[in-house]
């Protein structure tokens, strides 16, 4: 196989027949591996911003409801990322709360990245900088443009940004990131009179980009490196001006945004900061650590290396641990020889310059939590060009080169999808998935507090409170951690479901006191059980408490509604219930609590509309009996699908 031979009719890779033919078989693959995780419910923080979030749950197409997703005002818990809300409200419209639609569309975006990634490939392949240093004909850069984009596609890191479905956004972010600057190449590598037109793509997708997840603010440095690695200097001055005046609005654009934020920007660094076990400075130490362990699981697509919240020890200094020295020092070495290559091996001083670069927000100052694998979206795309590159290069020397060429690239992939496939399957439990992350973080109290509220799920109490008292053992300083109220919240659903009435009330005041995420959960939930007691002071105290906290809950007017039924009063009911079901419409006990009230009053085609909206939401009534089969009292608002 002789892989420099000349693409036949066109010295354009792109237009070669194995293009179309590699994009339709990597969509059936990426569907094939990762199907088995579709149905699994939302975790971690996909459900506070899916579930959760009102103004994405879209049921009509009016201009009122996409304003709603696009400039909707629930957004405490999440910075702004309209296009990205606005795919989940789309995908809301056609498939509701089902996880099943989220994950499929996930799937197609990460499918759509990889031919970004192919186009992207191909045209800093075709740069004349790169050309003349890889000395490969036009059929070996696509074979490199093409297995790098295929290990990049399949590799089991990759499974977080599907199965973890609000990290769609890293994803949608890295297409439109791939877009632009694939743009920007083709602008620069076949300057035209049209020039302009990618130029605007380029801009346009960058906006896009940033309009789905700020990490896209790096665009700008993205066109830079291109410039300094694989593009030769314009000969044109029309054309020099044209690029001064792209790099000078954007950075001025970018300038103008962070001196009119940079008072807010300072103030919610600080206010992150105090919420962190670390400082800037042990960030900044332990992210060094931190690219050796990515670098390592790109290496050795082992799924059991793969955890969605591991335990990162957090680097004190250079000497502690002494590993951060060593960390430290390769960086330096590699940014040394990026700079060094970049005349005589361009294309390995921008592969390492892409990786750095790429993670210049998630992985310097910015008081993120240390560690995520979707964090590599980006950055992996330089790895395994470099991997591509030696594959084809050793297999362009002689047949025999080619056979264990081949021979080395079809083993990764095989053990990519095999690895993929099997991650998948960890996905689609979360019962295998918390308790896996238990394993190999055995003292993360989040990692622990969900493991038991998915027990509590499927009704194993005893499993679920074992999780718990595994919490009180292995972490020391548990009662300081963030994730402590949910471990009392858990606690206090144990105990309801035990029908344990008064123990549950005290675990969730406690929880209510600690004033965190899961405060205005536990008031909910105290409201409910109040209410169901017949202790309509109470009940109602803990919802306006609860109200302060989250004004946009759902359940929290439909509580609301129950206790002005409980005090004869259905105008104000119906009033709070109409609320509900504006914010969530898929609430069933709110449609169902109207009938019942429309019933009443004698309105039986009104009731029939409002029940029937009800059943489609899942919620039923007891034939016969004229009243709603409610849910049980721990469940009345209480708790969502998903997590804790």
């Amino acid at each position: 196989m002789n892989f420099d031979s000349p693409p036949g009719t066109s010295e354009n890779p792109s237009t070669h027949w194995w293009v179309p033919v590699f994009c339709a078989v990597l969509l059936g693959c990426l569907w094939t591996m990762h199907r088995a995780a579709f149905d699994a419910p939302f975790y971690f923080d996909s459900v506070y911003h899916i579930v959760m979030k009102p103004s994405y749950h879209l049921t009509e197409l009016s201009p009122e409801a996409l304003t709603r997703a696009v400039w909707g005002s629930d957004t405490a818990h999440f910075p702004y990322r309209p296009l990205a809300g606005l795919t989940f409200a789309f995908t809301h419209y056609f498939g509701g709360l089902e996880p099943r639609w989220y994950r499929a569309g996930n799937v197609l975006i990460h499918w759509l990245a990889s031919l970004a990634l192919l186009w992207f490939l191909l045209e800093l392949l075709s740069a004349r900088r790169i050309i003349r240093s890889l000395g490969l004909g036009a059929r070996a850069r696509l074979a490199v443009a093409l297995v790098a984009t295929a290990l990049w596609s399949l590799h089991p890191v990759q499974t977080n940004v599907i199965s973890y479905v609000v990290q769609r956004m890293a994803s949608l972010s890295g297409l439109f990131c791939l877009l632009s600057c694939a743009a920007y190449l083709r602008a620069r590598n076949r300057p035209s009179g049209w020039s302009w037109l990618w130029v605007a793509g380029a801009l346009a997708s960058w906006g896009l980009g940033l309009a789905s997840k700020e990490n896209a603010v790096l665009v700008p440095l993205y066109f830079l490196l291109l410039e300094a690695f694989a593009l030769e200097p314009s000969e044109r001055r029309r054309e020099r001006f044209v690029l001064r005046a792209i790099f000078g609005t954007a950075f001025l654009a970018l300038g103008a945004i962070l001196a009119f934020k940079s008072a807010f920007l300072l103030r919610k660094l600080a206010e992150m900061y105090l919420q962190r076990p670390f400082t800037i400075g042990e960030r900044l130490l332990t992210e060094m650590v931190i690219q050796a362990r990515y670098l390592t699981l790109l290496l050795i697509p082992d799924p059991r290396l793969l955890t969605v919240d591991a335990e990162i020890p957090i680097s004190k200094s250079l000497l502690s641990p002494p590993t951060t020295l060593l960390c430290a020092v390769g960086i330096g070495l590699a940014v040394v020889l990026a700079v060094r290559l970049r005349r005589r091996k361009p294309l390995l001083g921008f592969a390492i310059g892409w990786f750095l670069a790429t993670q210049l927000v998630e992985a310097t100052v910015t008081p993120l939590e240390l560690y995520f694998e979707h964090r590599l979206y980006l950055p992996s795309a330089a790895v395994f060009l470099v991997l591509s590159f030696a594959a084809v290069s050793l297999g362009a020397r002689s047949r025999r080169a080619a056979v264990v060429s081949v021979c080395f690239v079809a083993l990764f992939l095989g053990t990519e999808a095999f690895g993929t496939a099997y991650r998948t399957r960890f996905w689609a439990n979360p019962i295998l998935l918390y308790d896996d992350l238990v394993a190999k973080a055995p003292h993360n109290v989040r990692a622990y507090a969900n493991l038991s509220y998915h027990l509590l799920e499927y009704n194993r109490l005893d499993e679920a409170e074992d999780a718990l008292d595994r919490a009180e053992r292995m972490v020391p300083d548990l009662r300081s951690s963030p994730f402590y109220e949910n471990v009392l919240y858990n606690r206090g659903l144990i105990a309801i479901e035990r029908g344990a009435t008064s123990e549950a009330v005290d675990y969730l005041k406690k929880t209510a006191a600690l004033g965190g995420v899961s405060a205005w959960r536990a008031l909910r939930t105290l409201a409910g059980l109040y209410l169901d007691e017949g202790d309509l002071a109470a009940a109602q105290e803990n919802v306006q408490k609860a109200f302060r906290l989250k004004p946009d809950d759902s359940w929290l007017f439909f509580l609301r509604a129950r206790i002005e039924l409980a005090k004869a009063d259905p105008a104000a009911a119906q009033q709070s219930l109409s609320a509900a079901v504006r914010l969530d419409p898929l609430n069933g006990a709110a449609w169902a609590t109207l009938g019942l009230i429309a019933r009443a009053k004698g309105k039986e085609e009104a009731a029939e509309a409002f029940l029937r909206k009800a059943n489609q939401c899942g919620y039923v009534l007891r034939i016969g009996t004229g009243t709603e089969t409610r849910l049980a009292p721990a469940r009345t608002g209480a708790r969502l699908p998903g997590g804790p």
